[in-house]
C-alpha cells in the first residue's frame, strides 16, 4: 500500500500541510522539521501521488489504456493479474486504467481497441502489439497527437513508440540454445515449436536459437520450425508427427505457449527418457512438468515488470516529463531447473 502524507505527518508530529510544504518545497518549514520529514519519507519509501497532482491541475483523472493479446495463455494471465492489481492502486491515486483484452492475435480487434482508446481521450497507452504495419501507423499517429505508447511483451521497434518493456527475446533464444547443447552433449536432432509466425517475440526467440545452433553448436541438427498457434492440441499433434518422421528426435524447444501439448505428446509416446525439453514462462503448469521431469529448463520473463513498468513509465512521462533512460527496458532472463526451483513457487 502506498505511503500517505498523513502517515508521515503522524510520525513526524506535524500537520499534513507542513509535510506537503516540506516535500514540495512550497512554503516555510523549519530546517530541522523539514529534515525530519524528509528522513521519514525516505525511510518509508514515500512516492508522490503524481496522478493525483494531474487531477488537481486539470480537474480530470489521468487516463491510461492497456491493450493485451493472447490472454488465453497462462503467462499472459499472470500479466493480467498484475495489471489488475496496478489498476486498483492507480485508481486510488486518482487515475483511470482502461483495459482491452484479446484471447488471440486478432489484428482487427487490436486496431479497433487503439481507435476506441483514442476516442476515449486517453493520455497514454501500454500495448502488447501485433506485428503489422497498420499497428505501426496507429502508434505513429498517436505520437503525433501527443499520446505516448509503451510496448511490452512484444515490440515494434520501427514504430514511434516511447520505449519497450520485456525480454530480449533474441538473447533468450540464444540462451536456450546453449542450454539445449548442454542437455544433448553437443549432438542430436531438435524440434522448435513456436506459437505464431507473425509474433515478433516468437520470431526473435527462434532467430536467436537458430543463430546460436548454426554458428556455435554446429553438430546439432534443427528440424523445420512448426507453429502451434499457442494451442495445446495442435502442439501435441505436431510433436507426435515430428517424432513419427524423426524417431531419433532428442530435443524440443518451445518458444511460446503449447508446452503442455508437447508434454502430452512425450507422455503418450513414452519418450520422456529420450527427449529433453526447454520452454518459457514460470507458470503453474510448467512448474508441475518441471518437477515431474518432462521439462528440463524453464526460462522466465518477468510478468510483474511487464505489467507495471509500462504504466509507471507513462505516468512519469505524462505528469513529470521524465523520458525513459533507455529505449529498451529488458527484463531478466531467469533460468530454472528442478534444482533451483523454490518450493514456495
Amino acid at each position: 500500500m502506498a505511503v500517505t502524507q498523513q502517515q508521515i505527518a503522524d510520525l513526524a508530529g506535524v500537520s499534513r500541510g507542513t509535510v506537503h510544504r516540506a516535500l514540495n518545497k512550497s512554503g516555510p518549514v523549519k530546517q530541522e522539521v523539514a529534515e525530519r520529514i524528509l528522513a521519514i519519507a525516505e525511510e518509508l519509501g514515500y512516492q508522490p501521488n503524481r496522478a493525483g497532482s494531474m487531477l488537481v491541475r486539470t480537474h480530470r483523472p489521468l487516463k491510461l489504456g492497456v491493450i493485451i493479446q493472447s490472454t488465453e495463455t497462462p503467462f499472459i494471465q499472470k500479466i493480467l493479474s498484475e495489471i489488475e492489481a496496478a489498476r486498483e492502486e492507480i485508481k486510488n491515486n486518482g487515475a483511470e486504467l482502461i483495459l482491452y483484452t484479446n484471447e488471440q492475435l486478432d489484428l482487427k480487434k487490436q486496431l479497433q481497441a487503439l481507435d476506441e482508446l483514442y476516442k476515449e481521450g486517453v493520455d497514454g497507452i501500454s500495448l502488447a502489439p501485433i506485428q503489422d504495419h497498420r499497428v505501426v501507423q496507429k502508434i505513429n499517429k498517436l505520437k503525433e497527437e501527443n499520446i505516448p505508447v509503451v510496448t511490452f511483451n512484444t515490440d515494434l521497434p520501427d514504430s514511434m513508440r516511447l520505449c519497450y518493456v520485456g525480454q530480449n527475446n533474441y538473447q533468450s533464444g540464444r540462451a536456450c540454445a546453449s542450454l539445449m547443447n548442454g542437455l544433448l552433449c553437443g549432438k542430436g536432432k531438435v524440434l522448435i515449436v513456436t506459437g505464431y509466425h507473425n509474433s515478433i517475440s516468437h520470431q526473435r526467440r527462434v532467430e536467436g536459437f537458430r543463430h546460436e545452433i548454426k554458428n556455435v553448436f554446429k553438430d546439432i541438427e534443427l528440424l523445420p520450425v512448426v507453429a502451434c498457434q499457442d494451442k495445446r492440441d495442435i502442439a501435441r499433434e505436431l510433436v507426435k508427427k515430428a517424432f513419427q518422421e524423426q524417431p531419433d528426435l532428442q530435443g524440443i524447444y518451445n518458444t511460446a505457449n503449447g508446452q503442455l501439448g508437447t508434454c502430452d505428446a512425450v507422455k503418450e509416446l513414452g519418450i520422456g527418457d529420450q527427449v529433453h525439453m526447454i520452454c518459457h514462462d514460470l507458470v503453474p503448469e510448467n512448474i508441475v512438468n518441471l518437477k515431474n521431469g518432462l521439462i528440463d529448463f524453464i526460462v522466465d520473463q518477468g510478468a510483474k515488470t511487464q505489467a507495471v513498468k509500462p504504466v509507471n513509465i507513462l505516468i512519469d512521462y505524462i505528469i513529470s516529463g521524465i523520458k525513459p533512460e533507455q529505449e529498451n527496458h529488458f527484463t531478466h532472463i531467469d533460468i530454472y531447473n528442478s534444482y533451483n526451483l523454490r518450493e514456495s513457487i
